[in-house]
């Protein structure tokens, strides 16, 4: 206490009950000063970031045992005992979702083999996907998707993770590249779209439709609205990176 420097020891030279020291101390040698790793009101973690192992870190060092996080709870109910079900509660999970098998939830995932006999009406304008439906009670949101991979991963970048993002107080994250040739959409109809990175660009691995191959290659997604045609080669497609698809920031 009262010090603001630290030798090494052998700057002292002992000899009986005395000690010589043979050095001069400057203020701030050998020991780190307030402020040094976290300055005042410096943000460890903001609002709507993940919490990674070095904020942890940094929250122990600095006396903070608690701190409120934001983690949706998503309820995946009917029909998920299958291959497909275990990769759609293990993006879940991974997005920092806790993943349960009943209501109430911020959104539960009914798998059905035929959706239409869970929520009468049409199916929502979605390619692949196009037998999902939702239904909306008071607060409750239920989305009835079929158990089939093309299905899921639909559903999952065009209509789970803006619903997380929206819950966790982030943004999904996109990366705007050229397309390597023509790409065409259906109207009337939102379009999920397979992309590979390559030099040139974004490289079309399908559109309206999810095959295993494609989505093993595939490095992006991209969602092309009822409105759009496609686009042409060349053009900027903002597409979402298919292994980090929020925003760290």
């Amino acid at each position: 206490e009262g010090a603001d420097a630290v030798l090494p020891a052998d700057a002292a030279a002992t000899s009986g009950p005395f000690h010589e020291i043979g050095q001069s101390a400057y203020p701030g040698e050998g020991a780190v000063l307030p402020g040094t790793d976290l300055t005042d009101g410096a943000v460890i973690v903001a609002a709507g970031a993940p919490i990674t192992a070095e904020a942890v870190l940094a929250l122990q060092l600095a006396g903070i045992a608690e701190l409120t996080v934001r983690r949706p709870r998503i309820a995946l109910m009917g029909d998920a005992a299958g291959a497909e079900a275990a990769w759609l509660k293990a993006r879940l999970a991974r997005a920092g979702c806790a993943v349960t098998d009943a209501a109430p939830a911020d959104l539960v995932l009914h798998l059905a083999r035929d959706p239409a006999a869970v929520v009468a009406g049409p199916g929502l304008a979605l390619q692949p996907g196009g037998d999902a439906a939702l239904l909306v009670d008071g607060t409750s949101r239920t989305l009835v998707l079929a158990p089939r991979a093309d299905a899921l991963v639909a559903a999952l970048f065009a209509l789970v993770f803006p619903v997380v993002a929206v819950l966790q107080g982030r943004r999904l994250a996109t990366v705007a590249r050229a397309l390597t040739r023509n790409m065409a959409s259906q109207v009337g109809l939102a379009d999920l779209a397979l992309l590979r990175h390559t030099p040139e660009g974004w490289e079309p691995l399908g559109v309206g439709r999810v095959t295993l191959m494609a989505i093993l290659a595939a490095d992006a997604v991209a969602i092309l609205g009822p409105e759009s045609e496609g686009a042409a080669a060349g053009a900027p497609i903002a597409a979402i990176p298919l292994q980090e698809p929020f925003d760290p920031r």
